[in-house]
């Protein structure tokens, strides 16, 4: 008789942004816009907290695909190639995603004249663009995600739990 070894499972993301940002990720269209009802924890209207976690994900994702460090050469081919790739949406401003890179990568960047909508969208498409550019899996993405909850929760944060 054999016995079959357990297969560790891995954890996935526990908030409800991070099981939307999850389901964008993997590109799961129909789930993301599921989930998109859970965001605000069901309620109309804006929370930080959550938009904390995709920046944090952003940050962890740039980090990834800019190992070295700050090339700017290299964020504007990035960016230019981000954007040039989109074509359901407007795509995210280019000076934004510089600068959330840029930022992301330890360059002091002023934020005073970007509004958390054009952040956000940004963190979430340069998010995306890095796991197209990185060819990472489904592990891969639950690490990044979950890493950016733990790090919104450390930070004193409270995106709403997933049910």
């Amino acid at each position: 008789m054999r016995i079959w070894p357990r297969r560790a499972t891995t954890p996935k993301p526990q908030t409800c942004v991070g099981q939307w940002l999850r389901a964008g990720l993997l590109n799961q269209q129909e789930l993301r816009d599921r989930l998109k009802a859970t965001l605000n924890g069901g309620k109309p209207g804006w929370n930080y907290d959550e938009p904390f976690v995709v920046g944090c994900v952003c940050e962890i994702a740039a980090r990834k695909v800019f190992p070295a460090g700050l090339d700017i050469q290299a964020v504007s081919a990035f960016v230019t190639d981000m954007r040039s790739r989109i074509r359901s949406t407007p795509p995210p401003d280019q000076l934004v995603c510089k600068a959330l890179i840029r930022d992301a990568l330890g360059d002091k960047v002023d934020y005073t004249n970007i509004s958390v909508e054009k952040m956000f969208f940004a963190q979430w498409v340069i998010a995306g663009m890095a796991v197209v550019s990185l060819g990472l899996g489904e592990a891969a993405i639950d690490e990044m995600i979950l890493e950016g909850e733990r790090r919104a929760f450390d930070g004193g944060w409270h995106p709403p739990l997933a049910s």
